[in-house]
């Protein structure tokens, strides 16, 4: 079950911080954005078809892809590296679902990380899923999509995206469509 690995989860968390080399100036590559998705509207197409909209945005429970909390390192002028991590649970009775989705992407902006900008952005990740009786079951992930960027101050940002991911699983597949 998912809080078995909760050590891991925290592991992740503390590898996300620690990508941070050290104080930067504004305009110097190096520096760290951290955020949360507020707010997550996706349609996923599988073997049956759903709508989710979530406030904030969790992710995983609806396979939206979407991940609640990101950590965004500009490596370059252009370049950022976005580790991004969900977890959700729902517990009712002596039934239980779990799920944990980790994921990896880079993001290319077009202006820079200092001024208002277009960005494209690809990636992959695992999510993982367990259920009450022990039955868990983990797939790849991978996606892309477009977005544009607005800069609050020198530490933050507002974000609107559009983007597609697509859930690889065991003889089935999922494509989910998402803003």
């Amino acid at each position: 079950m998912c809080y078995r690995s909760m050590p891991r989860c925290g592991v992740l968390l503390i590898a996300m911080l620690a990508l941070s080399s050290g104080a930067r100036a504004d305009d110097e590559p190096g520096r760290l954005e951290v955020g949360f998705v507020p707010l997550s509207v996706s349609y996923v197409s599988a073997e049956e078809s759903l709508t989710g909209i979530q406030v904030p945005a969790a992710g995983s429970m609806f396979l939206t892809g979407e991940r609640g909390l990101y950590l965004q390192w500009f490596a370059t002028q252009h370049l950022a590296l976005e580790p991004q991590l969900s977890y959700s649970g729902l517990f009712a009775d002596e039934d239980e679902f779990n799920s944990l989705n980790a994921s990896l992407r880079l993001n290319y902006l077009v202006s820079g990380p200092d001024r208002p900008s277009l960005y494209l952005y690809g990636g992959g990740g695992l999510l993982h899923v367990s259920f009450d009786d022990d039955d868990s079951d983990t797939n790849p992930t991978a996606g892309g999509g477009v977005g544009f960027r607005q800069p609050i101050r020198s530490a933050g940002s507002f974000r609107v995206e559009a983007g597609y991911e697509r859930m690889f699983g065991d003889g089935w597949d999922a494509d989910t469509f998402k803003v």
